[in-house]
């Protein structure tokens, strides 16, 4: 599953970077994705680089070093929701105290926002299992965004059987 999702990010989806090991001993398979695109992980030395490693500017790269740009959550107009948030490739991010509170989202309650949204158009009581259907998402995971759903007030758990129902 690792293998066929990296490639599959190399290949197809570009919407993240994908990195490989850079020191110790590189493994036949760490070569092929390289070759198929992947970066080595520049290995920032101090809590600066790795910040700006993680907010999307790379590091100066080695010159033969292919290049994946840079990405960014970035909401689709100003007053977007967090819903409404898309990744897109971006080839010079702006400043970091320049993005919008967007980019500030953990991409997981950006996952979270839009599956309420898209759950928002379902109008029958729910089981963890249709929501996992629905969605496409391993079951746990959707009990989970249900009981989150639930603790903040937007649904209610029915028992007997147990379904989740939107508030109105």
């Amino acid at each position: 599953g690792t293998w066929e999702g990296a490639v599959e990010q190399l290949d197809k989806l570009h919407l993240v970077p994908i990195y490989t090991r850079s020191q110790g001993e590189i493994g036949q398979g760490l070569k092929a994705l390289q070759r198929k695109g992947a970066m080595e992980w520049p290995n920032p030395q101090t809590a600066d680089e790795f910040n700006q490693v993680m907010a999307g500017h790379p590091l100066p790269e080695k010159p033969d070093s292919p290049s994946q740009g840079t990405f960014r959550l970035e909401s689709k107009a100003e007053t977007a929701s967090p819903s409404e948030a898309v990744v897109q490739q971006d080839t010079a991010p702006a400043p970091i105290d320049e993005r919008s509170k967007a980019d500030e989202m953990a991409p997981a309650d950006v996952l979270f926002a839009k599956a309420e949204e898209l759950l928002n158009g379902i109008k029958t009581p729910l089981t963890a299992a249709d929501v996992a259907e629905y969605l496409q998402i391993p079951k746990g995971l959707a009990g989970d965004w249900l009981k989150r759903l639930e603790q903040e007030g937007k649904y209610r758990k029915n028992t007997r059987p147990v379904r989740y129902s939107k508030n109105l």
